[in-house]
């Protein structure tokens, strides 16, 4: 069977914010069977896989868990859930994010381009943005897509067709967790392929809140916090593209032109 669409969300060592996470999917999608996937990592805690387990029990829906007994990090949880099923979408997120009705057609409208390589919906951050309520009717959001162009969306909610995620390669496990998207989205423009961030006109409507509890990261200076908290793999990214993060305007400009090339020798065009 190949599905429309796999569903991911990553835990780490507690499970305070996957009740909330699942609930606003399972509310907001209604044409699911086996296809949404937890995944537990650093689960050498029984108590915890316990408590992940109850969790998914009583959504009383076929949510399928796979459990890493140790961390594996965010890479190769991002791969397993790719790589679960066969599916056209797949769409991965934190379990500290919220999704809001509209979400899966909003990403479903940009994935359906053949030039779009990674995708995001814009996500509001902090707490003040757990509990928003949206006041314009999701039919006039979706009428109302807004697209921008970015080197790579964020990674607390990607978007991506599988067949593009096979050609990529999938995520770079020796990016154990932190430049993961940034890599992932470069090596997609690589191909050719445009990274969209998509929102809704104006600020009546969201798709996604984030609370941010995931990473800990202060919003407003993440690269400098990436680098304190992840040296290694901020490491590994600049030797492997030859630069550190974040890359430069220029750097983004010759990615930008390479991809641009590679979209013209393909035929790809936004």
């Amino acid at each position: 069977m190949i599905y429309d669409s796999v569903i991911g969300i990553l835990t780490y060592a507690k499970a305070g914010f996957l009740q909330d996470c699942l609930d606003s999917i399972l509310n907001t999608v209604s044409d699911l069977s086996r296809n949404v996937i937890v995944i537990a990592n650093n689960s050498e805690d029984e108590s915890y896989i316990a408590e992940i387990e109850s969790i998914v029990r009583q959504t009383q829906a076929n949510v399928t868990t796979i459990n890493f007994r140790r961390n594996r990090g965010t890479s190769a949880a991002w791969n397993a859930i790719a790589r679960s099923y066969d599916a056209q979408h797949i769409a991965i997120f934190n379990d500290d994010i919220l999704v809001w009705p509209g979400w899966i057609e909003a990403m479903r409208t940009t994935l359906d381009h053949s030039a779009v390589g990674v995708a995001g919906l814009i996500a509001y951050h902090g707490w003040s943005e757990w509990d928003r309520r949206n006041t314009q009717p999701v039919e006039d959001a979706l009428q109302h897509l807004t697209y921008q162009h970015l080197i790579y969306p964020g990674g607390s909610c990607l978007l991506f067709r599988q067949s593009v995620f096979q050609e990529i390669g999938g995520f770079d496990e020796g990016l154990w967790t932190g430049f993961e998207e940034v890599d992932f989205s470069m090596r997609a423009m690589e191909l050719g392929y445009f990274n969209i961030q998509t929102g809704v006109a104006g600020d009546e409507y969201r798709f996604v809140s984030h609370y941010g509890s995931g990473t800990g990261y202060d919003w407003g200076n993440a690269a400098a916090e990436i680098r304190q908290h992840n040296q290694p793999t901020n490491i590994h990214f600049e030797q492997k593209w030859g630069f550190p993060f974040p890359p430069t305007e220029e750097q983004q400009q010759a990615l930008r032109q390479l991809r641009d090339q590679k979209a013209r020798e393909r035929g790809f065009a936004l």
